[in-house]
């Protein structure tokens, strides 16, 4: 008796807690105009798009997201109220992703099998691979970081440097080392829609944008190779300070201990006792198994190179010092068959884990409580010609479809609705017995209106579905709006950005800059040449040029302009005189001069110059007085108290 009391005890003081958090959920948080927000729709935002645990709910990061999540709110407000959620683009476009979205709810799990080969043909190959990452960075930012990904891509694919364009773009913080370089990956590496984008990108190309979790993506395949398998290998670590001036007491002490290896002793005891890595030197220096794009580049090749069981290599130095390494197992890739177990269980933890559709609809029959009269659909079949299956059909007079096929959620199915919808998709026969063809369009029919039935219903069975649905619709919403008010009309507003600048035009200021006519020749011969002859003052820099490459000859080029320091390497060698510099000699033993029109002290820059910034600027101002506005209009008042809550709250 008394320990049932407890447990009725404690499961009502659960009750209570969980009935005081969702009341804590819907306290308000903030009013604008005659709406407002609780506190559980800003938490599941603000979670959302604050992805540093360290700064999460400190006062500055709740302060600063609460303003950006209120003009977010407004500037959807406003497009409401003019009638933007009514635009037949804008409800075209959020049923093209309801669609989209709907996918993802309408299979328990994707099919297993297919899933299952899918992973073991792509375990056959491992993938170089470069990305950019375009991360997410607030509420509705989805359209247009997607833009910005898809401008990136096609200033690629006009030749724009990758590597270049990775470390000024990407929000990968690993771009500082890596240069967006992954290396060689294979399947169950990334998040599956990045590995979709591996696979499916062919060697040379990139991908289209491609959203995962952490943003969007621009994904190069640099190559494609043979998996290499596995292995399984024990080191010796004699790590090297990063703030070491010299590794050689280091590299010292790494090969007196392949000495002694060779002298004899074990590659166990000799691990245990001199191992810099205390993880795994207990274990004589055994990590665990791993595959290609698990270890830093020079390790993994190392190991990847020992052919033998047992087998040692030399030293071999990577960015945490110098290492010995023993091959102590090496894998293949096994066949399918034996593959299945591992695949099963790599599955079950992956995003990807899913049950066929045959399994879902199932679930659905018991759930919309499905019935079907049995023997109705043979009968219809044997009553019915092929004509069935040819548009236009006219029914004859005396054929009925008025036999009851089957029930769903209280809705009864009639022959005849099977016959509208086979002349209205018209299926045809592709070879098969009219039999088969019914049998399986009256499959799909069922499947289809089930799938509709569940279609229609996940805004009220799923809240994710309806938030996401909302939080999309919303970002069309502001993008269309803020495209009008701010983006465009920065662009379009040529008064008004002229005006613009010429209030700010001191923030945009040229530093020292020389005008100058930079040669690049073939050889130090062509050089002297050339600037023998312009130093004539007889020749201009084309009839100088045209004298030199005659006869087809490609020996010498130039180019006019204007540079400020380390735009050009030439005129960061030579000093900024005017007049002819001296002949620089480069490693590839071409050589180069300029020749300096003249010295240009610090200016305004022209629009034209540095339109880019002050339409991006001009912008910011936009949005600022906008801003301005719809907070007069729909008049903010956050509740403080509330607020004050949220300060060093855990995340849930």
């Amino acid at each position: 008796m008394h320990r049932n009391f407890l447990f009725l005890f404690i499961l009502i003081g659960l009750c209570y807690t969980q009935f005081i958090a969702a009341q804590a959920e819907d306290e308000v948080l903030f009013t604008f105009g005659k709406d407002q927000v609780n506190i559980g729709e800003f938490l599941h935002v603000y979670e959302k798009n604050n992805m540093l645990d360290s700064l999460i709910y400190q006062r500055a990061s709740i302060d600063e997201y609460l303003e950006l999540y209120s003009n977010f709110k407004l500037k959807v407000k406003e497009a409401e109220s003019m009638g933007y959620d009514t635009l037949p683009s804008i409800i075209k476009e959020l049923g093209t992703y309801r669609k989209q979205l709907a996918k993802t709810y309408l299979t328990d799990k994707q099919i297993t099998e297919k899933l299952m080969k899918e992973a073991y043909d792509r375990m056959q190959y491992e993938v170089k691979v470069s990305h950019i990452l375009f991360k997410t960075a607030g509420v509705g930012d989805d359209i247009t970081v997607y833009q910005k990904a898809e401008k990136i891509k096609a200033e690629i694919e006009d030749g724009g440097d990758f590597t270049a364009l990775a470390k000024l773009h990407s929000g990968d913080p690993s771009v500082t080392e890596n240069n967006g370089d992954l290396g060689y990956i294979s399947v169950f590496q990334t998040v599956y829609p990045f590995e979709n984008a591996v696979y499916s990108t062919e060697p040379g190309s990139i991908s289209d944008p491609i959203k995962t979790k952490f943003g969007y993506h621009l994904v190069k395949v640099d190559n494609k190779r043979k998996s290499r398998g596995k292995l399984k290998v024990a080191h010796i670590l004699v790590k090297v300070p990063q703030d070491a001036k010299e590794d050689k007491l280091y590299r010292e002490k790494i090969d007196t201990i392949k000495q002694q290896l060779e002298g004899g002793k074990t590659f166990e005891t000799l691990a245990r006792m001199y191992s810099d890595d205390r993880a795994t030197a207990a274990k004589g220096g055994e990590l665990p198994m791993f595959g290609s794009g698990r270890m830093v580049k020079e390790f993994e090749d190392a190991s990847f190179a020992l052919e033998q069981v047992g087998q040692v290599s030399e030293p071999v130095k990577t960015r945490f010092g110098f290492h010995i390494i023993k091959l102590l197992e090496k894998q293949s890739i096994g066949s399918y068959k034996e593959m299945t177990p591992e695949i099963k269980r790599r599955l079950a933890r992956d995003a990807r884990s899913s049950v066929s559709k045959d399994m879902f609809v199932d679930r659905l029959k018991k759930e919309y409580k499905f019935k079907e009269y049995e023997g109705v659909l043979d009968a219809f079949i044997a009553k019915v010609t092929d004509q069935i299956l040819v548009p236009k059909y006219k029914k004859p007079d005396s054929i009925n479809f008025d036999a009851k096929l089957y029930d769903l959620n209280s809705k009864t199915y009639i022959e005849q609705d099977l016959v509208d919808r086979l002349q209205k998709k018209t299926p045809g026969r592709r070879g098969q017995p009219k039999e088969v063809t019914i049998r399986n369009f009256f499959k799909n029919m069922i499947s289809d209106e089930l799938m509709e039935m569940e279609e229609s219903s996940l805004d009220q069975k799923y809240p994710e579905f309806k938030r996401q649905m909302k939080e999309y619709r919303d970002g069309i919403l502001l993008f269309e709006l803020t495209d009008k008010m701010v983006w465009s009309k920065a662009v379009a507003d040529s008064v008004g950005l002229q005006n613009f600048y010429e209030k700010n035009k001191g923030t945009y200021m040229w530093d020292d800059r020389v005008h100058a006519v930079v040669y690049e020749c073939i050889d130090e011969e062509t050089a002297h040449k050339a600037r023998e002859l312009l130093g004539s003052s007889e020749f201009t820099a084309e009839q100088v040029v045209q004298q030199i490459n005659k006869g087809g000859k490609e020996a010498i080029s130039f180019k006019e302009g204007k540079y400020e320091k380390g735009q050009n390497g030439v005129l960061d060698q030579v000093p900024w005189d005017t007049g002819l510099s001296f002949v620089i000699f480069n490693k590839d033993k071409t050589a180069s001069f300029a020749d300096v029109i003249a010295v240009l002290d610090p200016m305004p820059k022209e629009l034209s110059e540095a339109r880019g910034y002050i339409v991006s600027d001009y912008q910011k101002e936009l949005e600022s007085e906008w801003i301005q506005e719809l907070r007069q209009k729909y008049p903010v008042v956050v509740d403080k108290a509330v607020q004050a809550k949220l300060y060093n709250r855990k995340k849930n």
